[in-house]
Formats: structure tokens, C-alpha cells, sequence
């Protein structure tokens, strides 16, 4: 079972989201096309060719999550670049603005899906005990992967960034 072992509470400045973008949704029965995206795009040099540009958030990459729609969405795989950031060729983004942010360290399962399923919820639970509120009005929350998380063993942290008020 996943546990939330820390909260921060952070200021995130302007920043572009570029990467790969696919949509999914939380429809039962659904395939779910993010695995086979990270790996296509760490496989084929495009996660290296990201980790090149001008960074906002260093040493991670970011699985963000928005443009909600019921129960669908979209799904970026990449990195938080600098403002303004040339967007390369074939790549989408999305401009973030300037927001306070909760980052959730959650530890659990990477390989059954614990960790993934439990993020969101640790996260947002953890801001509440803080005497903080989700703040939806952003219209996304993202999955921040740290660069020395081993993704081959049975347990590790994943990192959740939601906006909070």
C-alpha cells in the first residue's frame, strides 16, 4: 500500500510542459497507451534529446496531466522546460503559469501500479492536512519522475505536483 512520506509546498514559476502527447480516459476496460509512450520515447532518444533543453525543474520528467473532460484527458511524457522555450519539431507543450504547487513524495509499489493509482489522492490528502485546498482551477496535476529512481525494483518514490490554494 502506497503512503504519502513527505509534502512540500513550493512556487512554481511560469514554465512550458514539452513532450509527447497522447489522450486516455478512466473508462473501465480502456487500454491504457501511457506505458508504451514512456517507453517509446525513452527507447528512441526523444526523453535525452528533452533533458537538452533549457529546464525550469531539473533531474526528472513529467507525466502531466490535463485537459480534463469528464472522464478522458490528455497526457504529456516530458519535461518542465523555461518559459517560452522553443517547442522541437513534432513535440506538444502546454504554458503553466505561475502557481503554488504541493509536491507529494509517494512511496509504494512501482510495478503493480500502487504507487501510480495512489498519488493523486495521497497528494491532495496531504495538502488538506496542511489546512490547504486542491486548487482545480489550474486544470491539471502532474506525475514528476525523479532521474534516480530505479524503475526496475519492487518499490520507490513517485513525486505528485498539484496546485493548491
Amino acid at each position: 500500500m502506497a503512503i504519502l512520506e513527505k509534502i512540500d509546498f513550493i512556487r512554481l514559476p511560469n514554465v512550458r510542459i514539452i513532450g509527447c502527447e497522447v489522450g486516455h480516459t478512466l473508462r473501465p476496460g480502456a487500454d491504457n497507451p501511457v506505458p508504451s509512450l514512456w517507453k517509446r520515447i525513452l527507447e528512441n532518444g526523444t526523453v535525452s534529446m528533452l533533458k537538452g533543453l533549457l529546464l525550469a525543474v531539473p533531474n526528472c520528467t513529467i507525466g502531466w496531466i490535463g485537459d480534463v473532460s469528464g472522464q478522458d484527458f490528455r497526457y504529456i511524457a516530458g519535461v518542465i522546460a523555461v518559459k517560452d522555450t522553443p517547442v522541437p519539431q513534432g513535440m506538444q507543450h502546454r504554458d503553466i503559469p505561475a502557481c503554488r504547487i504541493a509536491n507529494g513524495y509517494v512511496y509504494g509499489n512501482l510495478q503493480n501500479g500502487d504507487v501510480y493509482s495512489s498519488a493523486y489522492e495521497l497528494t491532495v490528502t496531504g495538502i488538506r492536512e496542511h489546512d490547504f485546498m486542491p486548487d482545480d482551477s489550474f486544470g491539471w496535476s502532474a506525475e514528476i519522475y525523479l532521474d534516480n529512481v530505479d524503475f526496475s525494483k519492487e518499490n520507490g518514490v513517485l513525486c505528485y505536483y498539484q496546485p493548491y490554494k
